[in-house]
């Protein structure tokens, strides 16, 4: 064949267009088949694991403790690290549909959370919720793998910190006098170490939630991502994590703490350990919401830049300072509603969890205060019958 015709063969619409649209159907055929597969994997991890929690919770919750925990015992702090666990997988993991949109809208991929959950459920699913739920949950392994190592170290370590601080390293005297110096001390401790084996989990969550090319399938992901930074990839976010997690957790500690107490002060005038289960899980439920949003606040600036720097997949050229200043005010803060009911809910549960899996034990709940009359009181000494 004379070389002007083949030229002319190969420079048709037809030879080009039809390879194109094939490996466009296949590549999209393949995201859709790991899609499924990824979310069939979440069903039944998911159902195992909230199967067993519900049967453990559920037979220590009505079971008489002949030899009850005591508290700031290597058994009490086993507890704290197990419920900690708990409270860091089960919400996290649940609420991944939130986390997946909230990462794209400050990323940029999305305007907003409402666009985010329209091109899903509308583009990319065609209006079928059976493929619209596992798009949602895109991420979710090193979602649940990352949060429990983290939530059973911050909050296990929570407690041993909180209990070294008062008075081993402080004063009993200066303890009492400034009870939210110790909080802060403690938590912001117990999160700079938590943070360190949460990093690679948060760097592979983000690349599966922000980046298309990569499949929501860790074989897939961590050697790609390897291949490409080595260990860079995983702990090129440690910094900003530090600087989201850290105030995050102080606050989200501190203000709990503290916010528990207001309410056993006005709302419950009985002793913590007398008050009924529910009246203390309620208290935990509020007091988690509300410490969540605060927190949630304080933390978005650096939540957006482990998003944007964990979805690169070039080796940065500039300084995270640099970094920061390019992306501007207004990126910084780009999602913070989204991000305020998804913390807010988040640590809602979180605390519930933790506290729920303390009090099935024989444990109180964390937080709150001595027994004081109560103006606005639900639950009373006297009325209960605890006073003659």
């Amino acid at each position: 064949m004379p070389e002007a015709t083949k030229e002319k063969v190969l420079n048709t619409p037809t030879a080009v267009h039809i390879p194109s649209d094939h490996h466009h159907s296949d590549d999209m055929l393949q995201r859709t088949d790991a899609e499924k597969s990824c979310w069939s994997t979440f069903v039944y991890t998911m159902f195992l694991a909230l199967s067993f929690c519900a049967l453990l919770l559920y037979n220590q919750w009505t079971l008489q403790w002949s030899n009850p925990i005591r508290m700031h015992t290597f058994e009490y702090f086993v507890v704290c690290m197990i419920g900690g666990a708990l409270s860091g997988a089960v919400p996290h993991t649940l609420l991944t549909p939130m986390d997946l949109i909230k990462c794209r809208v400050q990323v940029g991929e999305y305007a907003n959370s409402a666009e985010g959950f329209h091109n899903i459920h509308v583009l990319e699913a065609k209006r079928s919720w059976a493929v619209s739920i596992p798009l949602l949950y895109r991420g979710w392994a090193p979602t649940v793998l990352g949060y429990a190592i983290q939530g059973s170290l911050k909050f296990g370590l929570y407690e041993v910190f909180k209990f070294v601080f008062d008075g081993s390293i402080f004063s009993h005297e200066f303890a009492a006098a400034h009870r939210v110096t110790v909080y802060l001390f403690a938590s912001s401790t117990a999160e700079f170490l938590a943070d360190i084996p949460l990093a690679p989990w948060e760097a592979v969550k983000v690349k599966m939630q922000t980046t298309r090319t990569y499949p929501p399938k860790l074989n897939i992901v961590v050697p790609r991502m390897w291949a490409a930074e080595h260990m860079n990839a995983f702990f090129k976010g440690l910094v900003p994590l530090w600087l989201r997690q850290i105030p995050y957790t102080m606050v989200k500690f501190t203000s709990f703490e503290k916010i528990a107490e207001f309410l056993f002060i006005v709302f419950v005038s009985t002793p913590k350990e007398s008050t009924p289960k529910h009246i203390q899980i309620a208290v935990s439920l509020t007091a988690g919401f509300l410490a969540g949003v605060l927190c949630a606040i304080v933390s978005h600036p650096a939540d957006t830049v482990v998003s944007k720097l964990n979805q690169r997949t070039e080796k940065a050229g500039s300084s995270l300072w640099q970094f920061v200043a390019q992306l501007g005010c207004r990126d910084l803060w780009k999602g913070l509603l989204v991000r305020v009911v998804y913390i807010g809910t988040l640590t809602a549960i979180q605390w519930v969890i933790y506290d729920s899996f303390k009090v099935s034990v024989g444990l109180p709940t964390t937080g709150g205060a001595k027994p004081t009359p109560a103006p606005f009181a639900i639950l009373s000494r006297k009325a209960d019958g605890i006073l003659d």
